[in-house]
């Protein structure tokens, strides 16, 4: 027996050694600096000022706002000042000053839409900004609960090299006392030279799904990582289908497609100011000096004028108006088919979303109780196997479908987990507590 324990321990510490390998810079670095604790929702919260795409949705909603605060500065008629001072020689004993100024105010009938035009800007920027958040914080949540469920296979893998080195070493104690054939002894050698490389290559996984998620957060290297969420049990809903599916509307997508709509709708109504005339109205004012022989002689003439700027070049067939007219309808016929579309197809999606929701429960009853049947099927297998009534292969049968039926159970779990951040992002809404 202490020559069985001996070699336990050291198939045991060649475990340890090659799990070890895959983590050794950063635990050298572990030792430097403080580990960072991150539930789903910390990890949101860090990774957002490090998303390019979400920032740029803010900077431009910042933008709207203030274009949208200031837009009846718009409706004031536009002012333009001139002004010119000259002086000039006639003759020899003639000289001539003048100062001329004149104001013009420009008022263009287009201008009576612009704070219609910068409200549908400002909800752009809005919905841009919420279909931006919805698509980062998926993106956040499913790296975040792919390390979880990375971390659990993990524990999961060391426990089958555990154990198949533990039958390795018992087969070779049977087979060196005659009790196993030599098919049994390199049965257990080859089910634990297949296991190791598993678990190297889940090791593998994890390194780079790690390396990912912290540029996704903008995590530094060396900081060591605990994630302290957990794969749900169960998922439920405070809101019914029924209720999820009529508020589609609201979804990110929906919102700034419907904004879009009222875009080309503007743009639409826009064309027929152009009939309206421009106006403008222009004072003027000049005052001139003459100086002949040391003596001056001044005038002073001021002048207003009001014009109105037509044009008729829109009246006349093929013009560019009528083809402006023509795009502008055909636009917005686009943009409300669009809509109708992209409509139908996100409730079809999310009722399919839904249903392979409700049918993940089920699935994961399913592979609860099939790991639960793997359990006692190991321990029945392990006693008889003891008890000299089963032989080598047949344990390791039982230990082999031990671990299917864990592995099944964690993706039966994993994948209702992506249905739900899937719906999420669908929805633009927070449809659980994490």
């Amino acid at each position: 027996m202490n020559k069985r324990n001996t070699r336990l321990l050291k198939i045991a510490f060649l475990c340890l050694f090659c799990s070890a390998g895959m983590y050794s810079p950063a635990a050298v670095r572990a030792e430097d600096a403080s580990p960072v604790r991150l539930s789903p929702r910390q990890a949101e919260q860090l990774a957002l000022g490090n998303t390019l795409g979400v920032w740029t949705a803010m900077k431009k909603l910042e933008q709207a706002d203030t274009i949208y605060r200031w837009r009846y500065l718009r409706l004031l008629p536009e002012l333009e000042v001139k002004g010119a001072l000259t002086s000039n020689q006639i003759d020899a004993t003639v000289w001539q000053s003048s100062l001329d100024g004149s104001a013009s105010f420009i008022l263009q009938a287009e201008d009576l839409l612009y704070p219609k035009e910068t409200s549908i800007s400002r909800s752009m920027a809005e919905t841009s900004l919420s279909r931006e958040m919805a698509d980062f914080r998926a993106e956040i949540y499913t790296s975040y609960y792919e390390l979880v469920l990375l971390q659990k296979e993990i524990i999961l893998f060391e426990r089958q090299v555990q154990s198949a080195a533990d039958r390795l070493e018992a087969a070779r104690f049977d087979f060196d006392n005659g009790r196993i054939s030599e098919y049994e002894y390199l049965s257990a050698r080859l089910s634990y030279e297949e296991a190791v490389p598993e678990l190297k290559e889940k090791q593998i996984d994890y390194e780079s799904a790690v390396q990912q998620f912290r540029l996704l957060i903008g995590l530094e290297d060396g900081r060591p990582l605990i994630l302290t969420g957990d794969l749900p049990d169960n998922i439920s809903f405070p809101d019914t289908r029924e209720k999820i599916i009529s508020d589609l509307s609201d979804a990110p997508l929906i919102r700034q497609q419907t904004e879009q709509v009222r875009e080309k709708g503007n743009d639409l109504k826009k064309l027929p100011l152009r009939f309206l005339p421009d106006l403008s109205l222009i004072l003027s004012r000049s005052y001139s000096t003459v100086i002949p022989d040391g003596t001056s002689s001044d005038s002073d003439r001021t002048s207003y004028s009001i014009g109105l700027t037509f044009n008729f070049n829109d009246l006349l067939p093929g013009s560019q108006y009528r083809s402006a007219r023509e795009a502008a309808r055909l636009d917005l016929e686009e943009a409300r088919r669009l809509l109708e579309d992209t409509l139908a197809e996100k409730e079809v999606s999310l009722q399919e979303i839904w249903s392979r929701f409700e049918k993940s429960g089920t699935d994961i009853e399913a592979a609860g109780f099939k790991k639960e049947l793997a359990d006692r099927f190991y321990t029945i297998a392990l006693s008889e196997y003891e008890n000299g009534r089963q032989d080598i292969l047949e344990l390791e049968e039982a230990d082999l479908k031990r671990g299917e039926a864990q592995l099944s159970l964690l993706s039966a779990i994993y994948q209702q987990l992506s249905l739900v951040i899937e719906l999420e992002r669908l929805t633009g809404k927070q449809l659980i507590a994490w």
